[in-house]
């Protein structure tokens, strides 16, 4: 590998750096390729969160003590527009040209937290300092919140008058509903600044409970839904913009007020333990009963068995149709464990005819379900997919699932309104609505990739929420039970959906009863469907 002139001298650059830091000398500043000034920040012992009595003070802020075991480099100044675009290749923000011509100085926004992420990968890319272990990527909040406090434990690094925080940071008071040039204001005691105001700041952690007790190093969780932004914003009040401050966001999500600044500092790991452990559970469980067809399908094994269809009376948000009735499925099936997506449509039919593709996504959006497909168009994707060579050979035919299999496979043994809530408890449906699907409040009103959320107990991912699933029903009451493989009325036009979709609140129509019955011509951008997989007779 032939090194660059450039690479060569921060190459030197920075392991006299460190050189100076093993002799416990190390700069107080350093600055890299694309003029990004970075502030060395000592390792030390400070308390997390903030007392009790503080004003402006959250819940979530139990004071604890953090131990910080290594030095780390922290941006001087939150990423501005003009290093974004040197690295990334555009600039996202929207408040381009208001500032400065050129938006050389001031912060990029509009960016979500796997943009700052992949912004830390490139830099890491173009820099040599990871020949020594270090990288660039985002501050855990733990790194955070002590550089932001500099040795201090007041409600800002400056004390506690708010009446100061104009002279420290750009916050609703005085922020003139826009974003300001970055450094304007004065510095905390370690020279960082804007650590107050201006645009929040994306955090390596996963929103998660403090612990209350002394850590070391923390990362927060191994999985999560939220990540932490830190710093308050132009737009926040002063209490807000505190040191201990925070607030979760999805990081999907790119706010005009949502920014960040990096570390140059040893990788992190985060805790193993916040990966639910019911979805290892469900990993290896089901492994075995697994089918990948010729177009990289997969399909896990449901059992034959019965259950309760439909909702008891005291369910919340339950619809007239939903009579409680007993059903019986008398044969095995496998059903595909994520909705059918536009790669693999695209692989069978040789359109794509999806609203969100293209400029309307972020990024590829062929893991993304297929969706405006009608219920023909569904029931046509499954007959070409069934004639494939290779499905033909290896003795596979596809179609849609009943209503009953549909509902039997999302409950997954539950009784309950969701596969994830067997105590009936509305807080914790929500708080788990958020791990298990998308809906309208985590969306951000599009469809998401498959698999992100956690799958039910069988192995089966987004059956709440995303996008609506044709089944092979048509609409109809109920018939009273108990019923053995029900195949729905010979009669009516409409065909039913199941599961809800990416524009709609969790409570009603993501329930795992929930009901809903389109024509079977109609093509809308929350409609799309997973297939059930059949061995053909022998």
């Amino acid at each position: 590998m032939s090194i660059t002139p450039r690479c060569l001298v921060l190459f030197m650059a920075i392991a006299m750096c460190l050189v100076y830091e093993t002799l416990g000398q190390a700069p107080k500043e350093i600055s890299n390729s694309i003029g990004m000034k970075m502030v060395f920040i000592p390792k030390g012992t400070f308390m997390m969160g903030s007392p009790t009595n503080e004003e402006g003070r959250n819940d979530d802020e139990v004071q604890h003590e953090v131990t910080i075991t290594k030095d780390f480099y922290l941006g001087a100044y939150e990423v501005t527009q003009s290093q974004y675009e040197r690295v990334m290749g555009h600039n996202p923000s929207r408040f381009q040209g208001l500032v400065s011509y050129f938006n050389e100085d001031v912060p990029v926004e509009s960016v979500r937290w796997e943009d700052a992420v992949e912004f830390c990968n490139k830099l890491n890319q173009k820099e040599p300092h990871h020949l020594f272990g270090r990288v660039y990527r985002l501050p855990t909040e733990a790194e955070w919140e002590y550089a932001c406090r500099a040795t201090t434990q007041s409600t800002y690094s400056f004390g506690t008058d708010k009446a100061l925080l104009s002279e420290h940071g750009w916050y609703k008071d005085n922020g003139a509903n826009r974003i300001h040039t970055v450094g304007l204001k004065e510095p905390n005691p370690w020279g960082l600044y804007d650590m107050y105001g201006n645009v929040w700041e994306w955090c390596f952690d996963y929103g998660w409970a403090y612990v209350n007790s002394a850590v070391k190093d923390p990362a927060g969780l191994a999985y999560g839904d939220t990540h932490v932004l830190r710093g308050g914003s132009w737009r926040e009040n002063a209490n807000s913009c505190r040191s201990a401050g925070q607030r979760g966001n999805l990081g999907r999500i790119g706010l005009n007020s949502c920014g960040f600044r990096v570390v140059l500092g040893f990788p992190v790991t985060p805790l193993n333990v916040g990966t639910p452990v019911e979805k290892m559970t469900v990993e290896e469980s089901i492994e075995s009963n697994r089918i990948i067809n010729s177009i990289g399908m997969r399909f896990t094994l449901i059992p034959k068995g019965t259950f309760m269809m439909g909702s008891p009376e005291v369910e919340h948000w339950r619809s007239e149709d939903e009579a409680l009735h007993e059903v019986i499925l008398s044969r095995d099936y496998y059903l595909g464990i994520h909705e059918v997506t536009q790669d693999q449509y695209l692989k069978v039919t040789g359109v794509n005819p999806s609203f969100f593709r293209g400029f309307r996504i972020r990024g590829s959006s062929m893991n993304h379900p297929v969706e405006e497909v009608s219920w023909e168009d569904a029931v046509e994707f499954c007959k070409q997919l069934s004639e494939m060579p290779e499905e033909i050979k290896a003795g596979r035919v596809y179609r849609l699932p009943t209503e009953a299999e549909w509902e039997y496979a999302c409950r997954a043994g539950t009784k309950s309104a969701f596969s994830f809530d067997e105590k009936g408890d509305l807080l914790a449906s929500y708080l788990w609505y958020h791990r298990h699907g998308w809906f309208e409040f985590n969306s951000s009103s599009e469809t998401q990739a498959v698999g992100q959320k956690q799958p039910n107990r069988w192995g089966l991912y987004d059956m709440h929420g995303n996008v609506w699933e044709w089944c092979a029903d048509r609409y109809g009451k109920y018939p009273e039970g108990p019923l053995v493989d029900p195949i729905g009325p010979d009669l009516g036009g409409r065909r039913v959906a199941r599961g809800g979709s990416y524009l709609l609140g969790f409570q009603d129509l993501c329930r795992s009863a929930s009901r809903m019955a389109f024509e079977p011509t109609n093509q809308f951008v929350e409609l799309g469907f997973r297939v059930v997989l059949e061995m053909r007779p022998d």
